[in-house]
């Protein structure tokens, strides 16, 4: 109860201990666009109830306690880590392994996007990966060392986890790559 011409209350009264009188804070209530932003009052204070669905099909209880209203808040969140360095000869793959979490609060499923500083190839396993709230995944990063590579030169590759419920929500690691010096034997 929010704005009402009578008062907040006018005409009814607060029910229980989870009715509020404030800015919901709906993403557009001009368009109806009635989800909840991120900071909305409403998240996480609804009454539990038997309902496992919100009304666009999502799972409802998301979080500790259902959102207040008809759409439960989905949060996108990710983090890859950590950072790596090695070293390999030309002709050769040098493995990274990283930590995939998914920070939200519903299943997502994160794809991957790569850039080589050196235009190596890189390959990422899996290339997709499915997870709930709060899990972790192993992802393995393979980069192919240039067969005519020179000893000393040095790759940066990026890697991408990308969001699939939203493209905006993604996390990178960094991989840097040296090329061994690789002596002859005579």
């Amino acid at each position: 109860m929010w704005q009402n011409s009578g008062g907040d209350y006018g005409g009814g009264t607060a029910v229980g201990g989870h009715s509020i009188s404030t800015d919901p804070l709906f993403v557009s209530p001009a368009a109806w666009d009635l989800r909840l932003q991120r900071t909305s009052p409403c998240r996480d204070v609804g009454d539990m109830t038997t309902l496992t669905e919100d009304f666009a099909g999502w799972v409802r209880r998301a979080g500790p306690a259902p959102d207040m209203g008809a759409y439960e808040l989905r949060l996108a969140s990710v983090m890859l880590e950590p950072d790596r360095s090695g070293g390999g000869y030309p002709a050769t793959v040098v493995v990274y392994t990283h930590t995939l979490t998914n920070l939200g609060n519903y299943t997502d499923t994160f794809t991957f996007s790569t850039s080589s500083s050196a235009g190596w190839t890189v390959t990422v396993l899996p290339s997709a990966l499915a997870l709930g709230p709060g899990s972790a995944a192993t992802v393995q990063v393979q980069v192919q060392i240039h067969a005519g590579a020179i000893s000393g030169t040095v790759d940066t590759t990026v890697v991408t986890a990308i969001s699939n419920f939203d493209p905006t929500i993604s996390d990178a690691a960094v991989d840097t790559t040296f090329v061994l010096l690789h002596r002859a034997v005579l």
